[in-house]
């Protein structure tokens, strides 16, 4: 039962650090005396300071994922934390940080038919989508196929980003 309120709960605290991180990139800068930005350096810097809220939620996110992962009791509420770093690491171009995060996820075994399609759909599609990056497209096209099958037809635009990824999978297979 409190799969859906922590998807809830995990989904707005990503939704605020993305919002805050785009209003911090879009405010104008403040100007010295010498006509150089206050906060004015090289890109990297200006980058980083950009994405501070996200980072530091990724921080709290994996400290979340590893306690709960770590508890039997409540590995399926890992999955909330597990899916919405994958959103996160996927935002701030780090995919290769997902691979120990898929290794601990893939352990628990999880049918996805048993979880909330909230969760199971997105996270399906998280998870296929990194194992094409990863090359291995036979389980990208397992967890791309199920997400695809099971997203609810008026989600257009969602089993348009699946077909995306699906569809070259498939036509690898022939």
């Amino acid at each position: 039962w409190m799969l859906l309120p922590l998807l809830q709960i995990a989904d707005s605290a990503r939704a605020a650090a993305v919002a805050l991180d785009d209003a911090a990139c879009r405010a104008p800068k403040i100007r010295r005396r010498g006509g150089r930005a206050a906060d004015a350096g090289d890109g990297e810097a200006d980058d980083v300071a950009g994405r501070k809220n996200q980072t530091r939620l990724v921080e709290l996110l994996r400290e979340q994922f590893q306690k709960l992962n770590r508890d039997r009791e409540r590995r399926a509420a890992a999955l909330v934390p597990g899916y919405q770093l994958l959103r996160l690491y996927d935002r701030l171009g780090q995919a290769s940080q997902c691979s120990f995060l898929l290794t601990a996820m893939g352990q628990h075994r999880v049918d996805p038919a048993t979880l909330p399609k909230a969760l199971a759909v997105p996270l399906m599609f998280s998870w296929g989508k990194n194992c094409v990056l990863e090359g291995n497209i036979v389980e990208a096209e397992e967890r791309l196929g199920w997400a695809f099958a099971n997203c609810p037809p008026a989600a257009k635009g969602n089993r348009r980003r699946i077909l995306q990824q699906l569809v070259p999978c498939r036509l690898r297979f022939g």
